[in-house]
């Protein structure tokens, strides 16, 4: 893979600076699978899937990441819109239309043996597909690359929360309340393949694809 198609690369996304992506949302019926199992690690959570404050929050979607097209302040929507053909072509390629679930799992984070983000995730259990949309993706020219989470280290994952760090205990406490769930393999189907423009206060779709 050229990295070099993109328009610049960065590391990782950053605190408190929007981006756009093109994502899949799960359907609806995993929403009240979500909140009763989730509900009891809340308090040792900065944020917890579907319980966001806002709606328009794209935490308070269950949706998975096919592609991170750059930071909102370096790119303009109507090009972004213009690709939309393009887009689809790869998402009605592959028709992806369902994926299987698994057990719920926390993701860690260290910088010099440090701890610094624990995050709850859903595991994919087969991610094939999902890795051959976003190959696909990358090679649409004109956006940036995420050295961190795109090509090699892409890892399809459905984002479920954040743990809370800064008080001692919480990791624990979450982890202890996860082994209480009980694992079980749950088929949800994809829809709404979309690019995501998330921005302050707002956000918008456009439907993409199948």
């Amino acid at each position: 893979m050229c990295i070099m198609r993109h328009r610049g690369i960065y590391k990782n996304l950053q605190n408190d600076r929007y981006f756009y992506t093109i994502w899949c949302r799960l359907d609806r019926s995993c929403i009240p699978i979500i909140r009763k199992s989730l509900k009891l690690i809340i308090p040792y959570c900065k944020w917890v899937s579907t319980y966001a404050e806002t709606k328009s929050d794209s935490k308070n979607v269950p949706h998975i990441t096919l592609r991170y097209l750059g930071f909102a302040d370096k790119l303009d929507k109507g090009d972004i819109k213009k690709d939309r053909n393009k887009f689809e072509k790869v998402i009605n390629d592959v028709r992806l239309n369902e994926i299987s679930v698994g057990k719920f799992r926390i993701w860690k984070k260290y910088e010099d043996r440090i701890l610094v983000k624990s995050m709850l995730n859903w595991e994919i259990i087969d991610n094939t597909s999902l890795v051959k949309i976003h190959r696909e993706l990358l090679m649409i020219t004109g956006y940036y690359f995420f050295d961190e989470l795109e090509g090699e280290n892409y890892h399809p994952h459905i984002s479920l929360g954040e743990i809370n760090l800064e008080e001692e205990g919480n990791l624990g406490k979450v982890e202890k309340l996860l082994e209480n769930i009980k694992a079980q393999k749950m088929k949800f189907r994809l829809e709404n393949f979309a690019i995501n423009f998330a921005d302050k206060g707002k956000r918008e779709e456009v439907r993409l694809g199948i």
